[in-house]
């Protein structure tokens, strides 16, 4: 990045959520509430000897919930950040790792089944 602040968001939210559409602005249900990053980075920090430029920000801490994909939009500091407008930089996706199986079994209650993750 170029000109980054710490007055600079971003949003995690749903795959089908376009940044810079209504709902942008809103973090998926799958980012663990304690853990949003609805504020400013932890950390920005220049690149090289020019301490003006700003090319690195950093939110720390985030937990998500489900095992999906997740779009994640910038809203840059020349916007309030509000508004799912302002949300408009698709800046990357975030794809959770992790054990998961799709597969619907049925299962007899008090009998026992096998289950098998891969």
């Amino acid at each position: 990045g170029w000109g980054l602040s710490s007055d600079d968001r971003i949003r995690v939210v749903d795959p089908e959520v376009q940044c810079g559409s209504i709902g942008a602005e809103v973090m998926s249900l799958g980012v663990w509430r304690n853990a949003q990053p609805l504020g400013p980075p932890s950390s920005v920090e220049p690149k090289g000897g020019h301490t003006r430029n700003k090319t690195s920000a950093t939110w720390e801490g985030i937990i998500v919930t489900r095992m999906q994909d997740y779009r994640v939009c910038w809203c840059g500091n020349f916007g309030n950040c509000r508004e799912g407008k302002h949300f408009a930089l698709p800046i990357g996706t975030i794809q959770p790792q992790g054990p998961s199986n799709t597969t619907r079994l049925k299962a007899i209650p008090n009998q026992p089944f096998a289950l098998r993750i891969h």
